[in-house]
């Protein structure tokens, strides 16, 4: 019985900011997106199973997305839990792999990707946890890339009506026209390390 339940996906509730964020801008590079899914973790040695969460799962034709979404990347990175960042990934794409439910998706191109606010001031620091990353096979996203991403689609595209209260409201906050003249790389200067 237990064993049934943990094949079935399962919701979290309702996304934090920033992973609404980053599934919005997803969502316009033209992913199909996903957030805050459970899944069970089935892990040898242990009595219990716990569960973890995906931040945000994209696909398009191509390739799955699997998005951890943080605040600090150097948390994540350069300290004791950089060992769960790269397990969580694993167990993630082992879950994906074996779950019914999900399968088909894990066929295409799979790409694990963290997604991060702000991270070393120094440029040095900065390299140096990027490059361990990519050593491990994981991609990093900054929030500043992706507004910026985000502004050149709201200067392109009208947003007019959407179910979505925080895409208006991105819309509102990064399209020049919406805002009178105040330029997003102003409103952008929030210390993000960067």
């Amino acid at each position: 019985m237990i064993e049934d339940i943990m094949d079935y996906p399962a919701v979290s509730g309702y996304p934090e900011a920033y992973e609404k964020i980053v599934q919005i801008w997803l969502d316009m590079l033209g992913y199909i997106t996903t957030t805050t899914r459970f899944f069970w973790s089935k892990l040898e040695n242990k009595k219990q199973r716990g569960y973890r969460d995906l931040d945000v799962l994209a696909i398009n034709e191509e390739e799955l997305l699997i998005v951890s979404v943080t605040t600090e990347l150097a948390t994540k990175v350069a300290t004791k839990e950089w060992g769960n960042t790269k397990f969580f990934f694993d167990l993630a794409e082992k879950y994906l792999k074996e779950t019914e439910h999900y399968k088909w998706m894990t066929k295409k191109k799979i790409r694990k990707i963290i997604f991060y606010f702000y991270t070393y001031r120094t440029e040095e620091k900065r390299k140096e946890v990027l490059l361990k990353c990519k050593d491990a096979g994981l991609e990093t996203k900054s929030f500043k890339d992706a507004l910026l991403d985000m502004k050149e689609y709201f200067d392109i595209h009208e947003t007019g009506k959407t179910e979505s209260p925080v895409f208006t409201l991105l819309g509102m906050f990064l399209d020049d026209k919406k805002r009178k003249g105040l330029g997003i790389e102003e409103m952008i200067k929030i210390d993000m390390g960067e």
